[in-house]
């Protein structure tokens, strides 16, 4: 098994510390250990690990949990490598910090750098997104929680746009903005996100954010469903009843015909 070590969101790193900071550096690794390989399934196929990671004031890997899990024996035998990996340390002002960071591991090919890499780093961005978010397991940090979903958003992950257009929605770690927050449930909806296709269909029942239009809010919420998100059904059957068979026959038509397009 050979390793690809990617240091991700240096820039979201590097704009935390400097909030705190004059002049700051980032962790530059100085040791990597090779997993062992690992014989099984997913060995004719991806087998990239996500893994978040706190690098402390020594350089050393002192917390770590896969945010993308793939195969139990591949994540443990990632993480046992990760392990031993050390670096030289963040700086603030000259003076070692601890740092959150994000590694990705790929067993398979690490000079190729495939869509579905990438959309697995994604979503491994995505993963501690929530975490911090919601306090799981690591300590609760809505500030880095937004950095972190904005990446993931850049690197393409539909479901960050609903969790961003929720905390503008909501005010947490950003100003309430109603119209960025139905904004943004567009983007993760044209995406393909099946929560960002509900929110959307509620912002345009209620003209929350946008302007109301219950014909557009019923395709959303019936491509929901479509696309297999059951708590849209509720919203279908509601903007049914309201707007009549034939707005649902079109609507029906709108979904059967969409395609993603990238955010």
């Amino acid at each position: 098994m050979v390793i690809a070590v990617a240091l991700l969101a240096a820039a979201e790193w590097a704009e935390e510390l400097s909030r705190r900071c004059g002049e700051v550096t980032l962790p530059i690794q100085i040791r990597k250990v090779e997993p062992n390989p690992v014989r099984g399934p997913l060995e004719l196929g991806l087998a990239n690990v996500v893994v978040a990671v706190v690098i402390d004031q020594r350089g050393a890997v002192t917390e770590t949990f896969v945010a993308s899990p793939r195969d139990s024996q591949i994540d443990e035998e990632a993480i046992r490598a990760i392990r031993k990996w050390r670096f030289k340390p963040a700086t603030c002002d000259a003076v070692p910090v601890a740092v959150r960071a994000i590694v990705s591991v790929n067993s398979m090919n690490p000079s190729v750098d495939s869509e579905a890499d990438r959309m697995e780093r994604a979503r491994g961005h995505y993963n501690l997104g929530v975490r911090l978010l919601n306090g799981d397991g690591i300590p609760r940090n809505t500030d880095a929680a937004l950095r972190t979903f904005r990446t993931a958003g850049r690197l393409g992950f539909p479901d960050s746009y609903h969790a961003l257009a929720v905390m503008h929605m909501h005010g947490r770690s950003v100003p309430v903005n109603l119209p960025e927050a139905a904004r943004l449930a567009r983007v993760g909806a044209d995406a393909g996100s099946t929560h960002a296709q509900l929110l959307l269909a509620e912002f345009l029942e209620k003209g929350v954010g946008i302007s109301k239009d219950p014909a557009e809010a019923l395709g959303w919420a019936m491509l929901a469903v479509r696309l297999g998100h059951a708590p849209a059904q509720a919203n279908v059957d509601r903007l049914t009843m309201q707007l009549g068979p034939n707005a649902a026959q079109e609507a029906r038509e709108w979904a059967a015909k969409w395609k993603p397009t990238k955010p």
